[in-house]
This record gives C-alpha cells, sequence and structure tokens, in this order.
C-alpha cells in the first residue's frame, strides 16, 4: 500500500457513461473554471447563506499529498464534483489509513438524480485498496449533505464550532508568546488526548494554511492554540444574512451600534475569519483569557471572525462565549460518518481530534 505522505501518479480515468446519461472522469485543468462555476451555485447554511470561492478549484485536495478529485457531466456539461484523500490516522488507538471524503458539490439542477451516489461509489471503489476505512462530515441539519454522509456509513460522532466575533476593542495580551506548530500540536495532544479518532495536521509538510501559534501563561497554567485561514482555498462568501444580523448591520451602518462591534460583510463580501485549532486551557476562565488574546491578534491581522471547533457541551465554551453577543456567536454542528472497509459497524467516536484540513 502506498504511502499517504509519497504522492501516487496520475491514474487516469476514461469517461463513463452510465444511468441517465451520467458520465465521470477525472478532474482536470481544464475543468477547473466550470467547476468553480458550479460551486458558486451550491449554496451553504439555513439562516446564514453563503458560497464559497477559492482560486482553483484544487486547492483544497493539494493540501494532501494522495488525493482524487472526479467530475460527473450530463450531456457535456459539468453537474457534479467530489474529492477525497488519503491519510494517516489514528482510530481507536491503531494506526491506520483513511479516506477523507469531501468537496461534494452536485448542480441544484440535478439533485435527486444519484449523482452523489456515484461519485462516492467511484471514489470509494479507488481509496479502497489505498485505505482501511472512509469518512465525512456533514453539517447538522442540511439534508442534502447528511444524505451523502450516510452514503459512507453510519454516524460516529461529530464536533461543533463556535464563531467568536473579534472585537474591536480587545486588547493585545502581554502574556500571549508567538510559539512553534509542533510545540502547541503536542502540548494539545498531551493534554486534551488520547483521542479515539486523529490526525496529525502537519504530518505531509502541506502548511501553507498555517498562520500562528501562540501560548498563553496564566495563573491556572499554560493554555495554546494555532490559527489556519481558508482564503484563497475555501472562503466564505455572504449570499444573504438572517433578519437579526441585518437589523445589526443597519444599526451599525446608522452609527447606533459602537465601533467595537465586527463589521458585518455586505453581500458578495468574503469573510475575514480564522479556523483555531489545537486550542488548550487548563479551565473556562483561562480559555476565555486565551481566545480573547488570540482574537485581538487576529483582529491586529485584519480578521473579523475566529472559529473554534469543539466537543458539544465543552464547559469551557460557556465561559468564552460569555464575552461577545450571543447574535454575533451562533454555534454549528457537524456530523462524523464512519464507513469500514470490512463492513463492520463503527466504534462510536467519543473524543474527536477535528485535522485542521478536514474544515
Amino acid at each position: 500500500m502506498p504511502s499517504p505522505t509519497t504522492s501516487l501518479p496520475a491514474v487516469s480515468l476514461p469517461p463513463e457513461p452510465g444511468p441517465g446519461g451520467i458520465t465521470l472522469a477525472a478532474f482536470t485543468p481544464d475543468d477547473d473554471t466550470t467547476a468553480l462555476e458550479l460551486e458558486r451555485a451550491c449554496f451553504q447554511g439555513v439562516s446564514v447563506r453563503m458560497v464559497f470561492r477559492r482560486d482553483r478549484f484544487a486547492l483544497r485536495a493539494e493540501r494532501f499529498a494522495v488525493h482524487r478529485i472526479l467530475t460527473a457531466r450530463h450531456s457535456g456539461q459539468l453537474v457534479g464534483v467530489a474529492a477525497a484523500a488519503i491519510k494517516e490516522v489514528e482510530y481507536l488507538g491503531k494506526p491506520s489509513r483513511a479516506a477523507f471524503f469531501f468537496d461534494f458539490r452536485i448542480s441544484p439542477e440535478h439533485r435527486g438524480f444519484g449523482i452523489g451516489r456515484r461519485l462516492a461509489g467511484a471514489l470509494l471503489e479507488w481509496s479502497t485498496p489505498l485505505s482501511d476505512l472512509a469518512y465525512t462530515y456533514a453539517v447538522e441539519g442540511n439534508g442534502a449533505a447528511e444524505r451523502i454522509g450516510d452514503l459512507f456509513g453510519t454516524r460516529a460522532g461529530g464536533y461543533v464550532y463556535l464563531v467568536y466575533p473579534c472585537l474591536r476593542s480587545g486588547r493585545r495580551e502581554e502574556n500571549l508568546t508567538a510559539a512553534h506548530a509542533a510545540e502547541v500540536h503536542a502540548a494539545a495532544r498531551e493534554r486534551c488526548g488520547p483521542f479515539d479518532f486523529y490526525a496529525n495536521p502537519f504530518v505531509e509538510g502541506r502548511t501553507g494554511w498555517h498562520v500562528g501559534s501562540w501560548l498563553l501563561r496564566g495563573p491556572s497554567g499554560l493554555s495554546g492554540c494555532s490559527a489556519s485561514s481558508a482564503r484563497g482555498v475555501l472562503e466564505e462568501v455572504v449570499v444573504a444574512l438572517p433578519p437579526s444580523l441585518r437589523a445589526v448591520r443597519a444599526l451599525q451602518a446608522a452609527g447606533l451600534i459602537g465601533q467595537s462591534w465586527p463589521r458585518l460583510p455586505e453581500t458578495g463580501e468574503a469573510l475575514r475569519s480564522w479556523y483555531l485549532f489545537d486550542f488548550f486551557a487548563p479551565d473556562g476562565a483561562t480559555a476565555r483569557s486565551l481566545l480573547r488574546a488570540v482574537a485581538a491578534e487576529a483582529r491586529a491581522r485584519g480578521v473579523d471572525w475566529v472559529y473554534l471547533p469543539h466537543a458539544a457541551g465543552d464547559s469551557r465554551v460557556l465561559h468564552v462565549r460569555a464575552d461577545v453577543p450571543r447574535v454575533l456567536a451562533p454555534i454549528l454542528g457537524y456530523g462524523l460518518f464512519i464507513r469500514h472497509n470490512d463492513f463492520s459497524r463503527p466504534t462510536p467516536v467519543r473524543r474527536l481530534y477535528v485535522d485542521v484540513r478536514d474544515l
């Protein structure tokens, strides 16, 4: 079995006519423009509606050394695309190889015809000889995303993430110091592990997404985290805001809300955001200090929002969320779906490490 840290040679996939005139083929650079157009037609979210924007469609897949992108066409028109990557993981305490499935985009006019199922089946056929299991994430409440998740087996767990605004009034924390990403990762793993499902995001050395790592020394002990940016790779572009946030934006425009609040984007504008990961703190008060300090650091770099993945019910996040207006700090949930290649039923994943490359 090839090592996931060694790129596989390109394997051609000739067009394969299928039911309903749908043809599958390997993604090529010539598909880039139409794949990006397809992605812009696929809205994400419910209350906050967004689309993704990236410089090239393959950029997200290229975070992984071993990956594959497939396209689906109907009468020559690109109507679907999906990707998978092979990565080293630790699963239930044992080294394993996992196939991560992502970037499923189906044209709204062609949904309900089994295109997602065909793409999933073809990617599973490719990945099964290279892996021990397959997995994907699906946003909770999105029926189409959850149906894709069901294609890969059983829901085995999940995570939530807090949207945290970088308030302009945030003061820089003198005790926050820049650190090496590997140091923060090791400390987070020691303090938060062991994990039922874990992957080292730095193992392949493809770290263009990493923007910084920090440690904070406080009265209760050491805390820290790292941050990544999706700029140019998977930026969120606002299509529509819910009434509550539109009201906040109107009050801002009228000068009735202080400038300490982050600026809410206009329609068609990308959110300036970071994902935080390897976040660890000994208690809620220290987590609150750390996130305040990192948010101030983000704000100084022109970032308006940081996203903090965490386990549902994490008491530290309740402390952190108390610092900001609830209307600006929703908590979003994602389900983890796992499929064993031997078709055995997955064991529930109670302690999940979220690989920032999967977000």
